[in-house]
């Protein structure tokens, strides 16, 4: 969801010069995205930096509830440390240049 609404707040920030560079590039502008305060704001600039805060929410027969994850800062557990994945242990990721393009092929 998070995903759509930010091409959606992307996409806007375009105007009538809606082209897929101008939605890539207003998105990376987004530097404390919370998907509509869904979660912990996050730099979109910097997509490989670890978050440094999250939240944890859950299903209950009355909607969405915040789960008792013991947060440490507002609704926001902030400071967990980070695991790194071991080299090699996932597949590579796909690519512009897996396919043949790069950045400047977005028009």
């Amino acid at each position: 969801m998070q995903r759509r609404l930010i091409f959606a707040v992307s996409a806007e920030s375009c105007g009538s010069d809606l082209t897929r560079a101008c939605v890539y590039e207003a998105a990376l502008r987004q530097t404390a995205w919370t998907g509509g305060g869904l979660t912990a704001p996050v730099d979109l600039a910097t997509p490989d930096a670890p978050p440094a805060c999250f939240n944890v929410e859950q299903a209950t027969p009355a909607g969405w509830q915040p789960a008792p994850f013991v947060p440490n800062d507002g609704p926001y557990r902030c400071g967990a440390p980070v695991y790194k994945m071991p080299a090699g242990s996932l597949p590579p990721a796909g690519t512009l240049a897996s396919v043949g393009e790069s950045l400047s092929d977005l028009k």
